[in-house]
């Protein structure tokens, strides 16, 4: 079975999908605002039927982990390995 078994030909991963926000927030803003760009991925993350991914990255899931303990999303992340994340590193490159 396909980690993204749920995603149509050629639909963006939810790291993809992620990044994408954090597109939308760098020509929002005209800048990288870390506090826009959590608040985006929060929100697109928890909201049903925003994607359709069946795969999260643990890195995402360690976020989302501590957010539901309570913490602000400033105090939520973990470290990773994997090389997933680096869809969101490009755009920042970029701009």
């Amino acid at each position: 079975m396909h980690d993204h078994q749920h995603l149509a030909r050629g639909e963006n991963t939810l790291n993809l999908q992620l990044a994408g926000e954090l597109i939308a927030s760098l020509l929002d803003r005209g800048s990288c605002g870390a506090a826009d760009h959590l608040d985006r991925h929060v929100a697109f993350t928890i909201t049903p039927g925003r994607h359709r991914d069946t795969y999260i990255e643990e890195c995402h899931r360690g976020f989302f982990t501590r957010y539901a303990e309570g913490r602000p999303p400033t105090r939520c992340a973990v470290e990773d390995i994997p090389t997933g994340g680096l869809a969101g590193f490009w755009p920042t490159v970029v701009r």
